[in-house]
C-alpha cells in the first residue's frame, strides 16, 4: 500500500516537473523564438536540474515537439472556453475572428507560430507536429460545422473558406504586434477581417438568425495592445 502511495506521488511530481518545463518552454519560445530557445535557457527559466529535464524529454527535438504540442492543446482549450463564455453557439460564432485574436497573441499561439516557422527547415520537427495540427484543424473545423448546421447556414463550404483565410491571417498579424509594429494599421486591418467575416455569416444565415452591428456592439472587440 505504502510502495503504491509512493508511486503516485512520484507521478504526480513527475507531472509537475514535466508542466514547468512545457510552461517555461512556451513562454521562452514565444518571448525569444525558437531558436534561442536552448535546453539551458529552459533550465534557467523552470529552475529545474538537467536530470530532471532529461528524465522528461531525452532530446530538445523531443522537448520541441511536445511543446508545440502542448501549445495546441492550449490553443483549442482557450478557444473553447471563450466560445462557451460568448453567450451562445451562434454568439461566438460571430466573435469567432474576435476570439481568435485573443488566443493567436497568447504565448502558446506565439510558440507555436515560432515552431512552425522552424520546421519549414528542420523536417523531423514538421513531423512530429503535422498530425497533432491536422488533429486540430480538423476538432476547430467540426465544431464550426455542427454550429453552422445547426442555424441551417447556406454555404457552409463558402464560410469555411472565409475562416481558413481569417486563421491564416490572424498569425501574422500576431507576429507583427510582437516586433511592434504600427498598432493602427493591425488594428485597421482586424477591422476589415471582423467586418468581412461579419457581412459573409450574416448572408448565410437565415433572416431570422441574423445580426445587426448595433447588435454586435456590446461584443468585445479586438483589440491590438
Amino acid at each position: 500500500m505504502t510502495g503504491e502511495k509512493q508511486k503516485k506521488g512520484s507521478m504526480r511530481r513527475g507531472d509537475i516537473t514535466r508542466q514547468k518545463i512545457l510552461d517555461s518552454a512556451i513562454d521562452l519560445v514565444a518571448e525569444a523564438g525558437y531558436t534561442n530557445t536552448t535546453t539551458q535557457a529552459v533550465l534557467d527559466r523552470s529552475h529545474l536540474s538537467r536530470g530532471s529535464l532529461l528524465h522528461q524529454f531525452g532530446t530538445r527535438h523531443e522537448l520541441m515537439v511536445t511543446t508545440g504540442q502542448e501549445a495546441i492543446r492550449r490553443m483549442l482549450g482557450s478557444i473553447e472556453v471563450r466560445m462557451s463564455q460568448a453567450g451562445g453557439a451562434l454568439e461566438g460564432l460571430f466573435r469567432f475572428p474576435d476570439i481568435l485574436w485573443e488566443v493567436v497573441i497568447e504565448p502558446p499561439a506565439l510558440a507555436l507560430h515560432e515552431i512552425q516557422m522552424a520546421s519549414r527547415w528542420d523536417r523531423d520537427l514538421f513531423e512530429g507536429l503535422k498530425e497533432q495540427i491536422l488533429l486540430g484543424e480538423i476538432y476547430v473545423e467540426k465544431s464550426i460545422r455542427a454550429i453552422a448546421m445547426r442555424y441551417s447556414m447556406v454555404d457552409v463550404e463558402g464560410y469555411m473558406i472565409d475562416l481558413a483565410i481569417i486563421s491564416d491571417a490572424m498569425p501574422g498579424l500576431a507576429a507583427r504586434r510582437s516586433l511592434a509594429s504600427d498598432p493602427a494599421r493591425i488594428a485597421t486591418e482586424l477591422q476589415v477581417l471582423k467586418a468581412w467575416h461579419f457581412d459573409g455569416l450574416n448572408r448565410r444565415l437565415p433572416e431570422t438568425h441574423r445580426r445587426t452591428a448595433e447588435q454586435m456592439n456590446g461584443a468585445s472587440p479586438a483589440t491590438v495592445a
